[in-house]
């Protein structure tokens, strides 16, 4: 288990035997390819980290493209990255998904973008339960 702290880079999280793989989630070729590169080892743990800056402007004022842009980074992007990786996840015992999120996604925030993704992102397990 790593126990992660804002003074470990990513240098030192893969000295401790995690790999940290870039994909852009607005971009599923870079999540195949990512998968395809684990091969076909088991993967403990998948930590999807990914989200925007976000847009100083209150919801009424945001174009639909910057609310799509949004729901496909911090919601569409994990789903395909769990979809990806989850033949991985299944042979390992005790896998684990982890999906951080931060104040922008709060489930409690009363932000429409925020609440849209923190709640699409919250169904996720219930997808994969079997």
């Amino acid at each position: 288990m790593v126990l992660l702290h804002w003074q470990l880079t990513p240098a030192k999280l893969e000295n401790t035997g995690v790999k940290i793989i870039e994909i852009d989630y607005l971009d599923e070729a870079t999540i195949e390819t990512a998968a395809a590169a684990w091969g076909d080892k088991p993967l403990d743990m998948l930590v999807n980290m990914g989200g925007l800056s976000p847009h100083p402007k209150p919801w009424q004022e945001q174009s639909g493209d910057m609310m799509v842009e949004k729901f496909r980074v911090m919601t569409v992007g994990p789903l395909l990255t769990i979809k990806h990786f989850l033949p991985k996840l299944e042979r390992a015992s005790g896998a684990r998904i982890v999906n951080v999120s931060s104040a922008f996604g709060s489930i409690s925030s009363s932000s429409f973008s925020r609440t849209l993704r923190a709640g699409c992102l919250s169904c996720y397990p219930k997808l994969l339960i079997r």
